[in-house]
């Protein structure tokens, strides 16, 4: 039952992977689709960094809670297919 114990290298690699493939979609794009809708450049630079300064508290107040992996597993009991 080794492969319900992920080390820290699956984690962060399966974090900075999707983190960064997200931003890589859809951050080109964003842009462009806010000034559409008729946002400043400078609203639009407030919106996108509220993504990233989110991401900043979130990991520094919520990561600490999640010491262990285990943890998270019942949180994800119903996500099965």
């Amino acid at each position: 039952m080794s492969y319900l114990r992920p080390t820290p290298y699956h984690w962060l690699s399966i974090y900075y992977g999707a983190y960064f493939f997200a931003f890589g979609v859809y951050l080109p794009f964003w842009s462009v689709w806010l000034a559409w809708l008729g946002l400043s450049a400078d609203d639009i630079g407030i919106v996108l960094g509220a993504g990233v300064m989110a991401r900043f508290v979130v990991n520094f107040t919520l990561t600490p809670v999640f010491t262990y992996p285990s943890i998270c597993f019942p949180l994800f009991g119903g996500c099965h297919f």
